[in-house]
């Protein structure tokens, strides 16, 4: 199975997730973040050989709540987190994570801001 780490989890993990012979894939080596968008429709839905339509019925949402999610069109609000962890046995932290990651790399200030000195 190919597990997605964020760069804020413990090296060990990895670690431990290659030694249970699990492929890791550091959020931080990506030159772009994929987002959910890309992570759902392609390890997800077209390994499990599922369409869109198939999913979202099984989940009971739209497929246009689906669709828009695969197209990168739409976030993953919490709510969506929750099904798309109970359907493909994953967390819905794994999902909102997902979702956080990825904008915060769309939305990274192009300029940076100096911190605060302390005074003593």
């Amino acid at each position: 199975m190919k597990i997605l780490l964020d760069t804020c989890v413990w090296g060990g993990v990895a670690q431990e997730l290659r030694a249970a012979g699990h492929e890791v894939v550091w959020a931080g080596d990506w030159q772009e973040d994929p987002g959910d968008d890309e992570i759902l429709a392609e390890e997800f839905l077209k390994p499990l050989e599922i369409s869109q339509v198939s999913f979202a019925a099984h989940i009971g949402v739209p497929v246009q709540r689906i669709n828009e999610l695969v197209r990168g069109k739409r976030g993953v609000t919490p709510e969506t987190a929750w099904l798309l962890s109970q359907a493909l046995k994953t967390t819905p932290e794994f999902w909102l994570n997902l979702q956080i990651t990825f904008d915060l790399v769309q939305n990274r200030p192009r300029r940076e801001v100096h911190a605060l000195k302390i005074a003593v």
